[in-house]
């Protein structure tokens, strides 16, 4: 085993996200196939769902990386091949890594999100910590879902801090314009909103962690402010997910401040009900 499949292997069990996919853009695809599938199901998806936030310009190959991710996850060969993996053998090893390991394990629901940026907030470190900590929940509640994150990272034309209702639908529409995502899949929005963006004399409401509109249509989409610090337990986007799915705070039970619809700062429950609410949530598929 080479140092950097090594190093791969030690940056993905501690979820230093960004390290790992640094250290996996070095490997050959021999390599890269056995680290990818090293990890096993639930640290392999959580490596996926971080995709976007890390496919920066002059970044890591993503595309020839996600190929990879495929062949491991799926157990066949992707129909898309990119730039010359096919010239260069690496679809040859691709073929027979699969010949040599079982067919995957059936999948779990899916969560389907697709991530969006501002031109603002494009260079946060908050979304890497809020998509972990999402899965990470996921697997300690009943290990029935896994947030599955389209990979392209798409960055929105608007500058500035997103300070009403009239910017926050500008956003929107901004995002739905520039990537078709499906009708099943719910958009997350990264934006920045400070006080100091506000005007003198004027109504700009406190400064959220998160909040779900919804559109004319009445689909929901999730906002997430990255120019304030998160609640401590990062649970923030977890919880605008579960209000997109039609769980409101009313459905908390008094006093239960661990549970991931509260206002608490150590959230760390959801209840079977609310599983539920998940599961039937549009952007829940299998």
């Amino acid at each position: 085993m080479s140092e950097v499949l090594e190093r791969f292997k030690e940056a993905a069990q501690r979820k230093d996200w960004k390290a790992a996919y640094e250290y996996c853009n070095g490997l050959n695809m021999y390599e890269m196939l056995r680290g990818l599938d090293s990890l096993g199901p639930t640290l392999l998806n959580s490596m996926r769902a971080q995709m976007p936030i890390f496919a920066v310009w002059g970044g890591p190959n993503m595309p020839r990386i996600k190929y990879a991710m495929d062949v491991v996850q799926f157990r066949k060969l992707p129909a898309d091949v990119p730039g010359d993996l096919k010239a260069t053998g690496q679809v040859q090893d691709a073929i027979n890594f699969l010949a040599a390991r079982k067919p995957a394990a059936a999948p779990k629901k899916m969560l389907k999100v697709v991530l969006f940026w501002t031109t603002a907030a494009q260079g946060e470190s908050l979304s890497t910590r809020l998509v972990q900590k999402a899965q990470d929940f996921l697997l300690r509640n009943g290990d029935r879902f896994t947030l599955h994150v389209r990979p392209e990272r798409t960055v929105l034309p608007f500058q500035g801090d997103v300070l009403d209702k009239v910017e926050t639908d500008q956003v929107r529409e901004l995002a739905e314009r520039a990537v078709h995502f499906g009708a099943d899949r719910l958009p997350v929005i990264f934006f920045t909103f400070t006080p100091a963006a506000c005007r003198p004399g004027s109504n700009c409401p406190a400064p959220p962690f998160g909040f779900t509109p919804r559109d004319a249509r009445g689909k929901a989409f999730v906002m997430i402010n990255t120019s304030i610090a998160p609640a401590p337990d990062n649970v923030t986007l977890l919880h605008e997910i579960g209000h997109a799915a039609g769980i409101e705070p009313s459905d908390t039970r008094e006093g239960d401040l661990n549970n991931f619809m509260s206002n608490g700062n150590n959230r760390s429950v959801i209840r079977e009900d609310q599983l539920k609410k998940l599961s039937n949530a549009y952007f829940a598929t299998k």
